[in-house]
């Protein structure tokens, strides 16, 4: 028996977050030229190649896309000002250093604020202290 031409070929693939019943999952996209699938990628150790759990697809042949008369109107997005993005990239800097400060203190106690100087630096496979 003669197998049928395989013709499927991947045109793009990439990542985004699926939001479902107020929770959001990573999940890795994949289109061919007859499908769209969806999958997670499985946590495997290091050195195996990466393998996905399929978690829906969809024929290409099976989408209909309404017109923009039938479609529901799309949500307003209103942007924030560029003075208040720079203002919350700063806060969350100040977190991220806050943050790496105290998990430093939880792993070096006795060191009090963690400063890597002080342990030494690693060259070409010694370690000075």
């Amino acid at each position: 028996m003669d197998r049928p031409e395989r013709t499927r070929q991947l045109v793009k693939d990439g990542f985004l977050v699926e939001v479902s019943e107020s929770s959001r999952k990573l999940r890795h996209v994949f289109l061919f030229t007859d499908v769209l699938l969806c999958a997670k990628l499985k946590k495997t150790s290091a050195g195996k190649h990466q393998q996905y759990d399929c978690k829906w697809y969809i024929p290409l042949a099976d989408l209909v896309f309404p017109s923009p008369e039938e479609s529901e109107a799309s949500p307003q997005v209103h942007p924030f000002p560029d003075h208040e993005l720079e203002d919350m990239k700063m806060k969350i800097s100040a977190l991220k250093s806050e943050i790496q400060k105290e998990v430093s203190r939880a792993w070096y106690p006795s060191l009090g604020p963690f400063q890597p100087a002080v342990l030494g630096e690693v060259e070409a496979g010694s370690c000075k202290i």
